[in-house]
């Protein structure tokens, strides 16, 4: 089978804390634009590729709505992040390599999903971290504040999607939670890497190919970062003035 013809399992994890963006929801995904959920526009752009197969959403509180009807599973959230992720893939059974994206990036469209796979093919690596320019996120969404790396070969911020195979995550399990809690902290996740690459970060040296090789070494895989063109896979909302910009940009096609 032709690895464009392969279809791939998504995991929605659409927790994490609503504080400061909405009151009485249990979770961003649920978060309302435009009088619709967020993870609701996620869900819409991931049955809109052409690449996904089943869709898992995770969260602490599914509550009711009409996005529950656009997947397959709902599963109610227990524990950390890994957690939550592993009792998805148990759902899924037998996906080898699934799509995580996380639950409060309304803005992503199913274009950005399909050109950010087609950029992983053949899938035979062990994680595939979307990274997308500064200058094409802030040409997208002028005056958005993110977290950004600055290599040698520019200045990048990271995605909130990821092609991962689960056993890696296994395998990884207290490197991954790590990484999590650090990814708001670029030198928090460079000190993971090791002294030299301190020293390299700070005199911006580091290269994003000496990231993925580091980073192969660390999960006794293969990884690879994946320079993305679509800078809606960069913008997640995490605060109000992010609420604000995703409310204007579907305003015109949803409310």
């Amino acid at each position: 089978m032709a690895s464009t013809d392969i279809k791939l399992d998504a995991i929605i994890l659409a927790g994490g804390n609503a504080g400061g963006l909405s009151e009485g929801v249990s979770c961003k995904g649920l978060v309302r634009i435009c009088d619709r959920p967020m993870v609701e526009y996620v869900i819409d752009s991931l049955r809109g590729s052409s690449r996904i197969r089943r869709i898992v959403v995770v969260l602490p509180d599914a509550g009711t709505g009409r996005w529950q009807k656009k997947v397959d599973e709902v599963v109610i959230s227990y524990g950390n992040v890994v957690d939550n992720f592993l009792a998805a893939v148990e759902v899924l059974g037998d996906s080898d390599r699934v799509l995580v994206v996380s639950g409060d990036v309304p803005l992503i469209t199913a274009e950005a999903i399909d050109d950010y796979l087609a950029k992983c093919e053949p899938f035979e690596g062990d994680l595939y971290y979307p990274i997308a320019t500064k200058q094409s996120v802030e040409a997208k969404f002028p005056g958005v504040q993110r977290t950004y790396m600055r290599l040698r070969g520019g200045t990048f911020t990271g995605g909130n999607i990821g092609l991962v195979n689960p056993a890696a995550i296994v395998a990884n399990r207290t490197l991954m939670e790590s990484v999590f809690d650090l990814r708001k902290s670029p030198l928090g996740l460079v000190r993971i890497l090791g002294f030299g690459f301190i020293v390299k970060f700070f005199l911006r040296r580091l290269t994003v190919d000496e990231l993925e090789q580091k980073v192969s070494e660390l999960i006794k895989g293969k990884g690879r970062a994946i320079v993305v063109t679509h800078p809606e896979i960069g913008f997640d909302v995490d605060k109000p003035a992010d609420l604000a910009l995703a409310t204007r940009v579907l305003a015109g096609d949803a409310c």
